[in-house]
């Protein structure tokens, strides 16, 4: 028998998790970027997952002759 799907009371605390733990993933997510920044945590070299440094960067930077580009 399933209850009214307005009441709150009726969701178990396991069905609301996932949007729970999507929010505080962002926040978390957000302030380590920052601190990581701020304090030059990761290696210059460091292009991944990084404002400002994508990995298709990496070819801008080095120029044409990358460390994957076929040899002659």
């Amino acid at each position: 028998m399933q209850g009214c799907l307005e009441l709150f009371s009726n969701y178990r605390p396991i069905a609301l998790c996932d949007a729970f733990y999507q929010l505080v993933n962002i926040i978390i997510t957000n302030r380590l970027k920052g601190l990581f920044e701020h304090y030059s945590v990761l290696e210059s070299s460091q292009f991944g997952f990084r404002k400002s440094r994508a990995v298709s960067h990496i070819g801008r930077k080095n120029g044409p002759k990358t460390r994957f580009s076929a040899r002659p």
